[in-house]
């Protein structure tokens, strides 16, 4: 028996589906040629997840286990990362005291001086608090959620928001297979970027009008202690409506974000916005918890005033409760977690 093919990283990420070459996706350290799934058109799984990478925390997060990839062609594993290579020994004595002595010149003091000052500035921005849009120049916001959730309807308030405030806003949209039901995701960057989808690990904030959403698009965009603010109410997809899958209990989707690094902080979206009187103002619910995390300087009055140019007074005020509703639900959780 000859021993399976051994993939490095960067050999893996040349296996993406968009050539000639297999598309190959890593799981557990085994490696696996998904190039004749009808479910990998083009090396992309679900419009969402590229082959070429090794996507063992984004199965986590899926309805499904890796077991679905037991149908598909094992052909290799992932190759042993190098040993790092020992430092160099340091200088002799002699040349150690020769540096000593020798007067540095303006060009070298510079930036050993500019590196310091960069660190305290990181620390004391790390003890003043999280920064706001004002401070930090752009904020990047993932809001998420299943088709028919109103996910799409909250970014555009947000990007609204911010344009009457005078910011620079980029805003980009990605929809799952269904119109209801389906995965959707839109990016929304405010302040001075330049493209309008985030790369990995970029998002400030994940806001998801559903639990597992939250889970599956912090895995990929959310930033090392970025927040996550989600609707405790589940939306079952349909491989759990007919018994072929279980969702997952809501408190461990909490344990995977925090296991990510994030700050969690979740609310019944869906029955505050039915006190406000409309269940579909659950979007506007999780806008206001968004405002109360203080992570964005932007003005209510001008989330109101893109409300009263979108609906008619009635829906205006109905969401106008909505928000505030959202908006004391966060800021008393944010009282318990200091």
């Amino acid at each position: 028996m000859t021993d399976p093919k051994r993939f490095t990283e960067e050999e893996l990420s040349s296996h993406d589906g968009s050539g000639e070459e297999p598309a190959l996706v890593a799981v557990d350290g085994k490696v696996y040629d998904v190039s004749k799934s009808k479910l990998w058109p083009r090396g992309k799984h679900m419009n969402a997840h590229p082959a070429g990478r090794e996507l063992s925390l984004e199965i986590k997060a899926a309805p499904h286990g890796p077991e679905v990839l037991e149908r598909m062609e094992l052909v290799g594993e992932i190759a042993e990362p190098e040993p790092e290579a020992e430092p160099p020994a340091g200088p002799s004595p002699l040349v150690a005291l020769m540096l000593a002595r020798h007067p540095h010149p303006v060009t070298v003091h510079f930036p050993i001086a500019l590196s310091i000052v960069g660190a305290l500035l990181l620390i004391a921005g790390a003890l003043l608090g999280n920064a706001t849009l004002e401070t930090a120049g752009f904020i990047n916001v993932v809001i998420a959620g299943v088709g028919g959730q109103g996910s799409i309807l909250a970014s555009h308030l947000l990007a609204q928001t911010a344009l009457k405030q005078g910011l620079d806003v980029k805003l980009a949209e990605t929809f799952g297979a269904a119109t209801r039901g389906g995965s959707v995701m839109a990016h929304v960057r405010m302040g001075e970027v330049w493209a309008p989808t985030m790369m990995e690990d970029e998002a400030d904030v994940v806001l998801s009008m559903e639990p597992l959403e939250a889970l599956r698009v912090a895995v990929r965009f959310l930033k090392p202690g970025g927040w996550a603010l989600i609707n405790n109410r589940p939306w079952m997809p349909v491989d759990v409506a007919v018994g072929r899958v279980e969702y997952p209990a809501v408190d461990s989707i909490v344990d995977g974000l925090a296991k990510l690094g994030a700050s969690v902080v979740r609310l019944d979206a869906t029955e505050l916005a039915l006190e406000a009187g409309n269940a579909r103002a659950a979007n506007t619910v999780m806008l206001g918890g968004l405002f109360a995390l203080g992570l964005i300087d932007l003005s209510e009055d001008n989330l109101f005033g893109a409300m009263e140019e979108r609906w008619p007074e009635r829906l205006v005020e109905v969401n106008r409760k909505a928000y505030c509703l959202g908006h004391e639900a966060v800021s008393a959780s944010m009282g318990d977690l200091t």
